[in-house]
């Protein structure tokens, strides 16, 4: 291996481990803010008191732990679509986080390439498929 490549392969180890500490770094905070509130014996007053993101696109994380936190869920399994490249999607932090596992759909062939490629595809028990949904095929897909 010359030393372009091994230059290269360090570049995209560095970027992806800045990317795992910023995404680390988002669920101290939000566990900081679950834990002061859980100190505070406070009920909030509305959904946005829970919001925290990590992988969804604004608070959808928090949102979504409050609510499998407090409601009985008998099968931990999603379906997502339209999730691009799933970097940024609801399901993540379940898939990463609660180990729940499911399918996510994508209109893209190139997303779904990305995702395949992705550590996530093969960490965890992900399925992604390349279909566009609409109103005519909706309940066959």
């Amino acid at each position: 291996m010359n030393c372009k490549v091994m230059i290269a392969k360090l570049k995209n180890y560095m970027e992806l481990f800045k990317q795992l500490f910023e995404r680390l770094d988002n669920i101290q905070k939000a566990l900081g803010r679950i834990e002061a509130r859980q100190l505070c014996h406070k009920k909030p007053a509305d959904f946005r008191d829970y919001e925290f993101k990590v992988s969804s696109q604004t608070g959808e994380d928090g949102i979504i732990q409050f609510l499998i936190h407090n409601i009985p869920i008998q099968s931990k399994i999603f379906i997502e679509f339209g999730v691009q490249n799933y970097t940024e999607a609801n399901t993540r932090f379940l898939l990463q986080n609660d180990n729940w596992f499911g399918l996510i759909i994508d209109g893209s062939q190139n997303n779904i390439n990305y995702i395949k490629n992705d550590p996530i595809y093969w960490r965890y028990n992900l399925k992604a498929e390349c279909t566009f949904i609409d109103c005519d095929n909706i309940n066959n897909t």
